[in-house]
Order: C-alpha cells, then sequence, then structure tokens
C-alpha cells in the first residue's frame, strides 16, 4: 500500500490518487520493476476538515481495503507492505504502530514518527527509513533520533547507507538510508524506482504458524 503525501491524500482532484507512488515513477520512466509481483493500493481520502486530514487517523479503513484486496485478488496475506511519502510517511509508521501484525515491512520516507509511546510495538517489524538530510519541511532529527532510539532502547539494529546502490541491501532486515539533498521530495524517485527496493520487500515476508487455535507471526 502506498499513501501519498501532503493535501493529495485528501484532494477533491481525482488525478492526485495516479500523481505519485512506485506506479507514477514506473510510468514516467517508462520502465517497469517487477511488475507482475505487486499489488499497489494507492487510497485516497474525501476531502475534509484539514485536522482529520492524518492517514493514521484512519488505519482500520486502510487496514479494511487492504483485507479486500487480499481476498479479491488473491494476494498473499504474508506479503503486505506499506510505504509513504512525507504525510503518506506519518501514516505508514502511524498505521504499523495500531496493526503491527499486518505487515511484513514498512518503508515510511520523508516522515515524522514520536517514538515516546507504541515504537516497541513495531520494534520487531522489518523497515526501511529513507530521509533527505536537509529536508526543511520535515526535519532529518526525527529519523535520526528514531534510529538512536531503536538500537539503544529497543535494541534494533539499522544498516546506514546514503545510496540505493550499496551491495548486498537487499538481505538486510533494517536499512536507513540518508540521501545528500536540502529536498523534501526527491527520495521517493530514487526509492520507488532503484530495482533493489522492490527486491528488498520480497525477502519481507511473515511466517504464521497456528497451534492450538493460537496464532504465532514471525516475521523473517
Amino acid at each position: 500500500m502506498y499513501l501519498q503525501g501532503g493535501d493529495a491524500a485528501a484532494s477533491s482532484y481525482p488525478g492526485t490518487v495516479k500523481d505519485g507512488g512506485p506506479v507514477y515513477y514506473m510510468l514516467r520512466q517508462q520502465r517497469e520493476i517487477l511488475p507482475d509481483s505487486f499489488i499497489i493500493v494507492n487510497p485516497h481520502m474525501k476531502p475534509g476538515a484539514r485536522e482529520d486530514r492524518q492517514l493514521y487517523q484512519h488505519a482500520e479503513g486502510l487496514i479494511d481495503i487492504i483485507e479486500r484486496v487480499i481476498q479479491e485478488n488473491y494476494a498473499d496475506p504474508n506479503r503486505i507492505y506499506m510505504t509513504g511519502l512525507s504525510r503518506g510517511g506519518h501514516g505508514t509508521w502511524g498505521v504499523a504502530k495500531r496493526y503491527p501484525e499486518k505487515f511484513a515491512a514498512i518503508v515510511p520516507i520523508a516522515g515524522a514518527i514520536n517514538c515516546k509511546a507504541d515504537c516497541e510495538k513495531i520494534q520487531k517489524l522489518p523497515m526501511w527509513i529513507i530521509h533527505n538530510d536537509g529536508d526543511p519541511v520535515i526535519d532529518y532529527e526525527y529519523p535520526k533520533n528514531t534510529v538512536n532510539h531503536f538500537e539503544m532502547e529497543l535494541g534494533k539494529a539499522f544498516h546506514q547507507t546514503s545510496s540505493f546502490q550499496d551491495s548486498g541491501l537487499a538481505q538486510k532486515p533494517n536499512l536507513f538510508t540518508t540521501l545528500h539533498s536540502n529536498s523534501h521530495g526527491g527520495a521517493d524517485r530514487k526509492a520507488y524506482t532503484a530495482p533493489v527496493f522492490y527486491h528488498w520487500l520480497l525477502t519481507k515476508r511473515q511466517i504464521r504458524h497456528d497451534c492450538h487455535g493460537i496464532n504465532f507471526v514471525k516475521l523473517k
């Protein structure tokens, strides 16, 4: 699932539904990246009050959409991923904290998170955090402090990189990519046009074991 940024997530202009994300960049560059491997869901909120436009405020509805897509398209319920840019990055963090058991991995881009509460719920969830170090909108301190919290307080290690070209990225359980740019945008384009982004996702899946009616989920 891809979550849009800014007011595009709740604009009255229907074209914004396709004005960003993996599909947009693949079509724009006239290239296909693993086209048969993913069902990309791009939800769109109805226009409303600005204070009601945070995507994580509608987490239950997003999960309902995911479950419907799985049922109607025979999708793999063990390979559900969420990513988003800016407001969509906030949403990725917020939805994952509310429903950590639903996802095999998350990729928040240029998003903010508050780790004062509930970050322990996602400490075992594979994640790839991507951010520009000179971002003028969402300060780079957000992801830097988040990674520090996970590593120092929750024992979750991250492999840190500054590009999408490093060898072996697809096999890393958790990644923190810092891109050298003074822009708020752009990181999403670099991520969504990098084949390693999709290969990394496909290495992450949930292994579910059912024992006497108790469901256990192991993240791999």
